[in-house]
């Protein structure tokens, strides 16, 4: 069943994400025409033509620049309106009606929206190669992505791996994000039946300052301790690699207890005691 749930999700958000990953990319084609026509124009002499394209190029730039920051912002939120719009509104009462475990509902939209953010990053890639290819840009890009193995003493194999654990743990990131805002709507459609949105806003500050009151304390411990460390030469021994696999390995562990946390909230308050609108 969580096929079939999935299923429906990508079809309720490809009609909208979809059309938009062609607007980035074709935003990216016309920024780098355009970027051919302002070199061209700068060595002819009609200064009207040479202005116009000059904005056109900035207007272009800007315009792609915000489509990119939209695309990848919008992907966490659009998953939090949908599970808000699909679980907690109107259509909830359908929803619920469907012989299917409120777990498979929370995960289809999470397995949903990390296969959109894998899109998101395909796409990025795409318009930037359209972007950079053949400019001096493209070649700085080359040359810093080229020294950073060399300065980092990583090999292929490291490097490769590295790449994967940090996409890895930038989408349980995203995980961990959706399935806060989920919870702070479960809180605030228990505890505020009057102004649900109202009491998710009071959940997310609450959890927000707890969090952050855990990581000073979590931060002031290790300080604590790597002071009455006799010696810190183990660590200077580590090598680049292993620090990189230990850093990425602490912060997926963190972020998967509050992960649980959060979803056993969700589950918890969705399966006894939902509200809905």
């Amino acid at each position: 069943m969580l096929k079939k749930l999935m299923k429906y999700e990508f079809q309720a958000t490809a009609r909208l994400l979809i059309p938009f990953y062609v607007v980035v990319v074709a935003l990216s084609v016309m920024v780098r025409l355009s970027y051919h026509l302002n070199i061209l124009f700068t060595t002819n002499t009609n200064t009207l033509w040479s202005n116009i394209v000059v904005v056109l190029f900035g207007l272009l730039t800007a315009a792609y620049v915000l489509a990119i920051v939209v695309m990848f912002s919008s992907i966490p939120l659009f998953s939090i309106y949908r599970y808000y719009k699909n679980l907690l509104k109107d259509e909830g009462y359908l929803m619920m009606t469907l012989p299917v475990k409120i777990s498979q509902h929370i995960w289809s939209k999470l397995h949903t929206m990390s296969v959109w953010t894998l899109g998101s990053v395909m796409v990025g890639i795409v318009s930037i190669f359209v972007l950079t290819v053949g400019t001096p840009v493209g070649s700085l890009l080359y040359e810093i992505i080229s020294v950073i193995p060399t300065e980092l003493e990583l090999g292929f194999f490291e490097i490769i791996m590295c790449s994967i654990l940090a996409l890895l743990t930038l989408i349980f990131y995203l995980y961990l994000f959706v399935m806060r805002g989920y919870a702070c709507l479960a809180i605030g459609h228990k505890f505020s039946r009057q102004n649900p949105i109202f009491g998710a806003i009071g959940a997310y500050l609450l959890i927000s300052f707890v969090t952050q009151v855990i990581a000073v304390m979590a931060i002031f411990l290790i300080g604590v301790l790597s002071i009455n460390i006799s010696s810190d030469q183990w660590l200077l021994s580590l090598s680049t690699s292993t620090l990189i696999y230990g850093s990425l390995l602490i912060n997926t562990t963190i972020s998967g207890l509050l992960f649980s946390t959060f979803y056993f909230i969700t589950k918890k308050l969705m399966s006894q005691s939902l509200n809905l609108e």
